[in-house]
């Protein structure tokens, strides 16, 4: 789990501090892009992937994608949950929707969070419903009927019920919840020495604001997840048609400033920006890579994240932009639970 929160670190650079695009320019366009770029901006979109070139023909395990299948939850919640985790530190897996892993992410407003434990001979699972504003029910059970097939990472859940944990809520011990399907995660198939990319959604929707001011030579960009604000400002101008972009970090010492070149495309109503950036940059390591995607040891060639994020004129209606925070906090909170309970 550590190596994942570094992974979204590195992806929150890319899309607050330094979104950034691969096409350049229109040659026939006579509009100054100076003049196109000056305003604000709204995030509309961002896709994410990265890109791999495997050493021998091998599976990827794509984690951060939508299984096939789902573990269904019915009772008193009724939900689909299509997010398959593996979980080495505690044994077992952790199946859950996408509010689980971000703040109030894909349009979902509560949070599901499923956490099987095998141990020996010992099987636990428990659910953590997150309400939002620090409010969460808790279920339970140690007769969990599962196989969890690690190498094609695979889980099916035979009918099997969750009780309710009732100490300090308005519970009945009637309210319980009934789990049971299978759930795959998608396996891509790496051929030796070809490129191939493995998409990367989760990481890349949750409900933050982001905002690009650019004004004079100026670009503020403004983000905004709950009590959570942050604002980055760069110096900006066209160098060689691409984007110079200077973060002096609060020094006048020329040696603390952050440079970088970006290629972009703008028109009058939008704005796409790109980053690529190679895994041996900024602690986004091949062996990390590997093991995001449960790959063997050494067996990459390169790896590469790509994140390419286009803005708007208008506020659209769903922001994203990634929120890896909200999936370690629930998990820490169902964890602790657990262990309260005894479980």
């Amino acid at each position: 789990m550590k190596t994942l929160n570094k992974l979204f670190k590195v992806l929150l650079m890319l899309a607050v501090a330094t979104p950034l695009c691969f096409t350049t320019c229109e040659d026939e366009d006579d509009s100054d892009p100076t003049d196109l770029l000056l305003g604000t901006w709204y995030l509309e979109d961002m896709d994410s992937y990265v890109e791999v070139n495997s050493k021998i023909d091998q599976p990827a395990v794509s984690m951060l994608s939508a299984g096939e299948g789902a573990i269904n939850l019915t009772g008193f919640h009724t939900v689909s949950l299509q997010y398959l985790w593996p979980n080495a530190e505690y044994g077992g897996v952790v199946v859950m929707n996408g509010t689980a892993f971000m703040d109030q992410g894909m349009g979902e407003s509560i949070g599901y969070m499923l956490m099987i434990i095998e141990q020996d001979d010992y099987r636990s699972a428990s659910l953590m419903v997150d309400y939002g504003s620090d409010s969460s029910g808790y279920w339970s059970t140690t007769e969990i009927d599962f196989t969890y097939d690690s190498t094609n990472s695979s889980l099916t859940i035979n009918n099997s019920v969750l009780h309710p944990f009732l100490w300090g809520t308005s519970l009945d011990s009637s309210d319980v919840i009934y789990i049971s399907g299978t759930l795959s995660n998608q396996v891509i198939q790496l051929g030796a020495n070809v490129t191939t990319h493995i998409p990367a959604e989760l990481l890349m929707t949750s409900d933050m604001n982001s905002i690009a001011v650019f004004a004079g030579e100026t670009l503020t960009l403004y983000d905004e997840m709950g009590e959570y604000k942050d604002t980055t400002i760069f110096q900006w101008e066209i160098y060689e048609n691409q984007l110079m972009l200077t973060d002096k970090n609060d020094s006048p010492d020329v040696e603390d400033w952050d440079l970088m070149y970006v290629d972009y495309s703008v028109s009058e109503n939008q704005l796409v920006l790109s980053f690529k950036e190679d895994c041996e940059s900024d602690g986004l390591c091949l062996d990390e890579i590997e093991e995001m995607f449960i790959l063997d040891q050494g067996s990459l060639n390169s790896g590469v994240m790509i994140t390419t994020a286009t803005f708007t004129h208008q506020a659209p209606a769903m922001k994203l932009v990634p929120g890896f925070d909200k999936f370690y906090r629930n998990q820490s909170l169902l964890v602790n639970k657990m262990m309260s309970l005894n479980l």
